[in-house]
């Protein structure tokens, strides 16, 4: 819990994914759910910082400081930022929302990382009947966004 409240903010590089940049490609593309956002948002941001063009950062059910995200999507090495909000599934958490919010959200989020049931914040994270059809149906927004 602690990193992931840390890791909201704009970081040094101690939260970086290193590995995966061996040369040029055509996209290169950085996509994260929750904590795994946090994990995208730091890594691209190190990256742009020196001098990568990251095309697509897109952030899935991200707790992302507002600030820090105002700056990726400002960052002339970052292309695009896409933002996917759960909030119309019953997700308390969104992007740019502020530390005071997400610390009340988390009973919420405990119940239902609890319950397993694919509500809420864990509505791509837990296995349900209809998992393939809520994967199927990310992959065509992240798609749609120009993720190749």
């Amino acid at each position: 819990i602690r990193s992931g409240l840390l890791i909201r903010y704009e970081d040094s590089d101690d939260w970086v994914i290193t590995a995966g940049m061996a040369g040029p490609a055509t996209q290169f593309n950085l996509i994260g759910y929750s904590y795994g956002s946090l994990l995208a948002a730091q890594t691209a941001n190190s990256y742009a910082r020196k001098g990568h063009i990251v095309d697509h950062l897109v952030l899935v059910g991200s707790p992302i400081d507002g600030a820090f995200l105002t700056r990726l999507r400002s960052h002339r090495n970052i292309r695009k930022v896409v933002v996917i909000d759960l909030t119309h599934v019953g997700d308390p958490i969104y992007a740019g929302m502020p530390q005071s919010e997400l610390v009340k959200a988390v009973p919420e989020l405990t119940r239902t990382m609890i319950a397993k049931n694919g509500e809420g914040h864990f509505y791509y994270g837990h296995v349900v009947p209809d998992s393939s059809a809520r994967w199927a149906s990310l992959a065509r927004t992240i798609y749609e966004s120009g993720v190749r």
